[in-house]
Parts: C-alpha cells; structure tokens; sequence
C-alpha cells in the first residue's frame, strides 16, 4: 500500500504540471509502472528459489493463495474503503462534472480526489497484497454497470462490487475446470478480459459520445 500511494502521488504530481492532464496522465502512469515493474525484477533477481517461485505464483493471481489469516487482516480494509467510497457516492458524481461546475457547488476538488484515490488505491492493496494481480475485472465491470444502470454511483459502486465479485468467482470455478491442474484466474481474466474491454468501450463510445 505504501509504495501504491507513492505511485499514484508521482503519477498525480507529474501529470498535473503538464498543459493536457489526461495524456499526461496516461502517459506518467506507463513510466511509472514501467519503473516499479523494473525494481520488482530487482527483487526477483536476488530472491531465493523458493520465495521466487511463490513471488512467480502471487504476480499471475490466485484465490487459492490467501488463507482465514490473510483474509482476516485484509477484509476489514477492503470493507472500510468500500463503505468510505459509498458514502462519498455523491460527491463522486459532483467530481465527474466539468471542474468549474464541481467548484460552483462547493466541492474541494483537490481534497476530494486526494481521498477518493486514496480509499481506491487502500482497497485495490489490500485485496492484492492476499490474492495476487488478477488484471482487467476492475476496467471491465465498472463499464458493464454504467452501461445497464447508468452513471449515478449510488447504484454503480454496490452493483459493480456485486458483479465484479461474481464475475470472478465464475472465473476461478471456469479454470479449475479447465484441467486436472489448477490455472491461476489472473491469466484467465487477461486473456478474456482485453477484448471484452475492447468490446465495451466500442459500445459505450455509442452509448455516451
């Protein structure tokens, strides 16, 4: 968690000094993640055999990796920042508004996202600190959602943990039937999940130009 808020605080930092923030943004995250992908094959570099094989195993995302202990430290923080996040449900939709719009109602844009990011980034560690990287779930639903319940986030944060959740579930009973061995869900939901989101966001570019 410590190192995913220096992260997204260099991301934010760097991205905010540019005159086109969106592509900054994008951009700054590529570099970003490069970088940290860079000192994670340090780490792999001098692990043993033994903890580079769990290392290995955690990166391609397992829900068979987290125990009643993990889970037990983790669930409360993911519980927390889910509920933080429900309660913010409003402002959310205040925030996806033009800048100028957002501060005419009152909104502390600057401290406002500083939080909304900092309860994501708190959630999305806690979860992959037990269960590995398990990619392309949290792009993929949250666009499923808006495109069958609309935007306002008091329906798409509850419904979109709701899917999101089942959504895996069938993707781990999906690949431990493929085979008499067990294949990590996070290699399962990258390979589907990439033209699926290509899918989405075709249909959603019509749904909301």
């Amino acid at each position: 968690f410590g190192f995913a808020v220096v992260a997204v605080l260099l991301v934010l930092g760097i991205a905010r000094r540019s005159e086109s923030p969106t592509v900054s943004l994008l951009l700054t995250g590529v570099i970003i993640s490069s970088f940290f992908t860079a000192l994670l094959s340090l780490v792999e570099f001098f692990a043993s055999p033994y903890a580079l094989q769990a290392l290995f195993y955690w990166l391609m995302g397992n829900l068979g990796l987290p125990g009643w202990p993990q889970l037990a430290v983790s669930l409360p923080l993911i519980l927390g920042g889910g509920l933080a996040l429900v309660g913010l449900r409003w402002r959310l939709d205040v925030l996806s508004l033009a800048d100028d719009e957002a501060r005419s109602l009152g909104v502390h844009l600057g401290r406002e996202k500083l939080v909304v990011v900092f309860l994501a980034t708190l959630i999305t560690a806690a979860a992959t600190s037990v269960a590995g990287i398990i990619g392309w779930i949290g792009l993929i639903v949250p666009h499923l959602v808006r495109m069958i319940s609309g935007v306002e986030n008091r329906r798409v944060i509850p419904l979109s943990a709701a899917l999101g959740a089942s959504f895996l579930l069938i993707a781990d009973d999906v690949t431990r039937s493929l085979a008499s061995f067990e294949v990590p869900v996070g290699i399962f939901t990258s390979i589907i999940g990439i033209p699926l989101f290509i899918l989405l966001l075709r249909r959603s570019s019509k749904v909301w130009p």
